[in-house]
């Protein structure tokens, strides 16, 4: 049973429900594709902790969690070969966070073009300097 966050500050509770979340997921990737492959769930709770980590000032731990979400993906992206904007949306957002952008760009112009905007990805492109405004 997940504990409770009792601080008052935000962050530490958001980082504190990535981490479960990471665990609880980390376990089912474990267990070996199902039904419902939650790899792209592990990535992303990895991408929003590094968030959070960066947020806080935590650079070097945001890198990591980024880096983490990057390799967790990327299998997923090659062997979907980038059909699924889902897929494609995990993949981005560490790629922008670790200023990969020339990895990037391409991504964000197929989401653009899909009219794909989940937690407004396009923003974050945009943020980058890799779609026009």
């Amino acid at each position: 049973m997940a504990r409770r966050c009792r601080s008052t500050n935000i962050s530490p509770c958001a980082l504190h429900g990535y981490q479960e979340a990471r665990a609880l997921v980390a376990e089912q990737v474990k267990r070996g594709p199902g039904e419902v492959d939650f790899t792209p769930t592990l990535s992303l709770a990895n991408s929003r902790a590094g968030n959070t980590h960066a947020r806080r000032g935590a650079l070097a731990l945001a890198r990591r969690d980024w880096a983490t979400a990057l390799a967790i993906i990327s299998p997923r992206v090659k062997k979907d070969d980038s059909d699924n904007s889902e897929i494609l949306d995990v993949y981005v957002r560490p790629l922008l966070e670790l200023g990969r952008l020339d990895e990037a760009r391409p991504v964000c112009i197929k989401l653009r073009d899909r009219e794909w905007n989940y937690l407004g990805v396009q923003n974050r492109c945009r943020d980058k300097g890799l779609l026009p405004s």
